[in-house]
């Protein structure tokens, strides 16, 4: 049998570029007037998408064997997740309520309850969030707790059946977004089941790599990666000729070869991601995506007090660089003491 040990360095770092796609995406969409800079900077809220993927992959790998064996043990998987995240979730929240206090707005009592226990996106309600960008946290949330119940049933099934089960929910759940309409219906943007397809993409990655993992080792590098290319100008091609809108999991596809290309990539490219700098960047990308609000906010008012534009370019990387050396702190002192607090006291 396969053991779950193979190394992710490309894909770790690659979680900082995504971490920080999003982070431009929020704050730097306008400040360029670059064309093509600005058409992959307005796209930045698709490295969510990346994200979802890159977990549905991992866990699916790392778990398969468990399942096989009949060991998952439910309450741990679902502790070991909670102990990763909602330490610098909460703490992201606390920040960013302090500020909503400081600025005397009005705190929704009930809202700021449904966004501490993450569960914002799983109601029917257009309330975007204290902090606002852990909306997304609240869906994977949402996957971590199916997650056991697909995992059970997919490793089971043949991986043809999968891949017929992956795409038809890829197409429907695509299919769905583009029926509704949004501006209308804003409560269904953000619900958990129109990016579940991205999760599945990631799932059923993470089944195919511990079922052929040698084989997929072996594939080369050049054609996978042209083969990207290709899904991707087919995928834009048909997004701008039949209008179609740019929801989160329709490049679901993209990314999961992508990351299938970090993974088996031999090239300089693996010598060049595959360092301490690179790890320990990915490893802070958490942070620097659940932090990345509050430390705008603070920003802000910095630059108010020394009469900084925060229109500006200066500006905008001056709080990503505040915004990263941050991010270090929380890292190291409340992602990483917290969690290893949480689950020392499990095993109690």
């Amino acid at each position: 049998m396969i053991k779950n040990n193979v190394y992710l360095p490309n894909v770790t770092f690659f979680r900082f570029i995504a971490a920080l796609w999003i982070v431009f995406y929020h704050f730097g969409a306008t400040l360029t007037d670059n064309t093509v800079l600005n058409r992959v900077v307005s796209n930045g809220f698709q490295a969510v998408s990346f994200f979802y993927v890159l977990s549905g992959f991992i866990m699916a790998y790392l778990y398969y064997s468990s399942f096989l064996n009949k060991q998952f043990q439910f309450f741990q998987f679902w502790k070991a997740r909670f102990a990763r995240i909602y330490p610098a979730y909460f703490v992201a929240l606390i920040c960013c309520l302090f500020f909503y206090l400081y600025w005397g707005t009005d705190f929704k009592f009930l809202d700021g309850i449904v966004e501490f226990l993450c569960v914002q996106t799983w109601t029917w309600s257009s309330f975007p969030g204290y902090n606002y960008p852990d909306w997304s946290i609240s869906v994977e949330f949402f996957f971590y707790f199916i997650f056991p119940f697909l995992m059970k049933k997919f490793v089971t099934l043949s991986t043809k059946l999968i891949i017929w089960i992956v795409f038809l929910f890829w197409l429907t759940t695509q299919s769905l977004y583009n029926l509704i309409d949004f501006d209308s219906q804003k409560i269904f943007e953000d619900f958990p089941l129109f990016h579940l397809s991205s999760f599945v993409f990631g799932v059923f990655g993470g089944i195919l790599f511990f079922r052929y993992n040698s084989l997929l080792m072996k594939l080369n590098f050049t054609k996978l990666f042209i083969s990207i290319l290709s899904i991707s100008i087919l995928l834009i091609s048909v997004h701008f000729v039949f209008d179609i809108k740019e929801n989160i999991g329709l490049y679901a596809p993209i990314f999961l070869m992508l990351i299938f290309v970090l993974v088996i990539d031999r090239t300089f490219f693996s010598t060049l991601f595959s360092n301490k700098i690179a790890d320990y960047l990915g490893e802070i990308s958490f942070s620097i995506y659940i932090f990345q609000y509050p430390v705008y906010i603070l920003s802000k008012i910095i630059a108010g007090k020394f009469q900084v534009n925060i229109n500006s370019i200066f500006f905008l990387f001056s709080f990503v660089s505040l915004l990263i050396v941050i991010s270090m702190f929380t890292h190291k002192f409340i992602e990483k003491k917290i969690r290893k607090l949480i689950l020392e006291k499990s095993v109690r």
